[in-house]
């Protein structure tokens, strides 16, 4: 082989690698990107109905400041925190952190949607989904779907 085709045949290899590199950088920033543009929006959306039940929960505060707090200790595996200074009705904010206290720093709590009086959050472990939450803030219940097995388990935030 020449040295002419040697240096060709190299140059197609650089600008092959040149155009995966690209495509795929174009590919996966655009991907972090929308995560990022429906993480928003999510935080948006919670943000505003966190703000309509904190002004909620204000007046049911004032209301029961003789109740005293409830505290649980979780069902996680693993784990022996426990969930205090929260009251009834739990604003979404609060499940959100009482759930990520129940699964610990390694879990991302994300809030999802609101259906049929409950608050559902994704669990996600190294990127994944690991389970869905379905959480009912007035009474504090909450059941967990493991997302591979299906398994369900029933525990309360506070």
């Amino acid at each position: 082989m020449s040295k002419g085709k040697k240096a060709a045949a190299a140059v197609i290899i650089i600008i092959i690698v040149a155009v995966i590199g690209i495509v795929s950088w174009l590919y996966f920033g655009s991907a972090d990107k929308s995560a990022e543009l429906e993480s928003e929006t999510v935080s948006g959306q919670v943000s505003e109905t966190q703000t309509q039940e904190e002004e909620e929960s204000d007046t049911a505060e004032s209301e029961s400041q003789t109740a005293e707090s409830t505290s649980a200790q979780t069902t996680r595996q693993g784990t022996t925190a426990q969930v205090t200074g929260y009251s009834l009705p739990l604003t979404v904010r609060e499940a959100m952190d009482a759930l990520q206290i129940h699964y610990g720093s390694d879990y991302e709590i994300n809030s999802t949607v609101e259906e049929n009086g409950l608050n559902y959050f994704s669990v996600n472990y190294n990127g994944e989904r690991y389970a869905s939450v379905a959480v009912d803030l007035i009474t504090g219940r909450a059941e967990e779907t493991i997302r591979e097995t299906g398994a369900k388990t029933e525990f309360s935030l506070v």
